[in-house]
């Protein structure tokens, strides 16, 4: 049997079969993709993946914006990082790497609804390796919609989502722990890599080196108990961070990234906290990039309402916002006499990452990867050692009168 899925003008009976609840396909061990390719040929644009050998793959598309996702067993990209920053032909634009474990994927950006041809694996041959192929071909909006995207539902399944984070108040939950928890969330990672540096180090792999030192500095000291949403390059939801803060019954989220931004000169970390309006048109755009991280997966987002009814709840939520300001100015006093800051470094704008109704969270902005000196800095070990410190000092500060009860 051929390890191929169809799909083809059937559309939605065959996407609906594709996208339908299953396992994801255990790793291939020592499976890589070794090279990408995008050709053009008229009308059709040719999207081809070549691989170390045969392997099953799932196809499927995603509207809102148009995507193609392909889902495959664990593997390597042996692949540069910067491949896929621009498109040709219906391709605008593609990644890839882990999605979940057992799994990794590749998002394919599309300039506009596109037919798509049956995808096939290629045999390796004497001169050439094993290839996956896909082909596109343009065509209407109606008829994408008709043929290929799946319904909300059976998306939401395909992108193995775990439920909604329903977050309810619990009683006097702040001080069950003997420490405080700390969890520290490294943005971004596998298929979503983030902002990609001027010497090519991509956020994901810079923010999970320090969140790692920081963890480790904090752990040393015995007062804290430390959890990382992510210790490998995985990809994870923005709402299952959340979850991971809100299960281990945090004390503080912290969530870390390193961004950039097109004016080079800027620079300096920032403490972000949020709120329903943005504090500046940058935290704004920031906020609105940064919860675009599901879509550039491949995840299909779901419509769901702000609005929050229940008094207890909104109560609860004013104060976590409230916290989480408090924590933001310690933060600021403290990394202001060890690391450069921005000249406004503490802002706000509506970060889903940071909506948690009883969980306290900042977003800290270590600095901009399209600044030399910044850049230069994060990757530095003695200016992750200085950053570590002086969030540990916030967090003795902020948590002081636990920890004397504690001592």
């Amino acid at each position: 049997m051929r390890p191929i899925h169809m799909l083809t003008a059937l559309g939605l009976a065959v996407l609906a079969i594709l996208a339908a609840p299953r396992a994801p396909a255990a790793a291939a061990p020592g499976a890589s993709a070794g090279a990408v390719a995008l050709a053009v040929d008229g009308e059709v644009t040719r999207f081809e993946l070549s691989l170390d050998r045969e392997l099953e793959f799932r196809v499927f598309a995603l509207t809102d914006p148009y995507r193609v996702i392909i889902d495959l067993p664990e593997i390597e990209f042996r692949i540069p990082a910067e491949a896929g920053k621009t498109g040709k032909g219906l391709v605008s634009a593609f990644r890839f790497g882990l999605f979940s474990p057992g799994r990794s994927r590749v998002v394919i950006d599309a300039a506009g609804p596109v037919a798509i041809a049956e995808p096939v694996i290629h045999k390796a041959s004497a001169d050439r390796p094993a290839r996956l192929v896909v082909e596109f071909s343009p065509t209407s909006h109606e008829r994408f919609v008709r043929d290929f995207a799946v319904n909300a539902e059976a998306q939401h399944t395909a992108a193995v989502a775990p439920p909604t984070l329903r977050e309810t108040v619990v009683p006097e939950r702040l001080g069950t722990n003997p420490k405080p928890v700390i969890v520290i969330d490294p943005g971004h990672g596998g298929v979503d890599p983030g902002t990609v540096g001027r010497s090519g180090v991509r956020e994901k792999d810079i923010v999970l080196e320090f969140a790692k030192d920081l963890a480790d500095t904090l752990r040393a000291t015995g007062s804290f108990k430390v959890v990382l949403t992510r210790t490998s390059d995985l990809f994870l939801r923005l709402d299952r961070r959340r979850a991971i803060a809100h299960e281990n019954q945090a004390d503080l989220f912290i969530s870390v990234h390193a961004d950039s931004i097109r004016m080079s000169g800027i620079r300096g970390a920032t403490i972000y906290t949020v709120s329903d309006k943005a504090s500046d048109e940058e935290a704004a755009a920031l906020a609105a990039k940064e919860n675009r991280a599901d879509i550039i997966a491949g995840v299909q987002l779901e419509d769901v309402s702000e609005e929050v009814s229940d008094i207890l709840i909104e109560l609860a939520r004013r104060d976590t916002r409230s916290r989480s300001v408090d924590f933001a100015k310690v933060l600021v006093t403290e990394m202001k006499s060890k690391v450069e800051l921005n000249s406004n470094p503490h802002r706000s704008a509506s970060f889903v990452v940071l909506k948690s109704t009883d969980v306290p969270s900042v977003l800290v902005e270590l600095g901009y990867l399209s600044n030399q000196h910044d850049e230069d800095a994060l990757l530095s070990t003695r200016w992750r050692a200085r950053a570590s410190t002086s969030i540990l000092g916030a967090l003795r500060r902020f948590f002081a009168p636990r920890l004397a009860v504690n001592q």
